[in-house]
């Protein structure tokens, strides 16, 4: 019988170390960039007026439970929307003319829904264009 063949097996060589470094600065950097989208978005309790506050409170926040007072952020009963309770048609017009997306596109196109601070500045909108607090029920809040 003669030699058998020798069949070496591939060398894998796994992420260059300077590669490896790399990524994870990118990865710690997005991590960041994100956190900081998040508070500058969602910490409505640090940075939304109380007044704002007390009128979403009143217009569409949580009634009762064991839970803590808030507002309902994804609030659509499908004529009016965010937790400022806003005519859906009329959201879009404000969402708009601050640059920003209105309720169904921010939806259908970022996949989620406007953060807190998107229907602040919607109904800040709807504010000046409306005059002040006047068109809601909650006003007196």
């Amino acid at each position: 019988m003669g030699a058998a063949a020798v069949v070496s097996a591939p060398v894998v060589r796994g992420c260059p170390r300077y590669l490896a470094h790399v990524l994870q600065r990118k990865a710690h950097a997005a991590r960041v960039a994100y956190f900081a989208w998040l508070e500058y978005n969602f910490a409505w309790r640090k940075w939304m007026p109380a007044k704002h506050q007390r009128v979403a409170q009143c217009e569409t926040g949580y009634q009762g439970g064991t839970g803590p007072g808030g507002s309902r952020w994804d609030w659509d009963s499908g004529t009016y929307v965010s937790a400022f309770g806003i005519y859906r048609q009329g959201y879009d017009d404000d969402a708009h003319r601050v640059g920003n997306l209105g309720w169904d596109e921010t939806l259908r196109k970022l996949g989620r829904y406007p953060t807190p601070r998107e229907q602040m500045q919607a109904a800040d909108s709807h504010r000046a264009a409306h005059g002040g607090w006047s068109g809601w029920g909650c006003r007196g809040a």
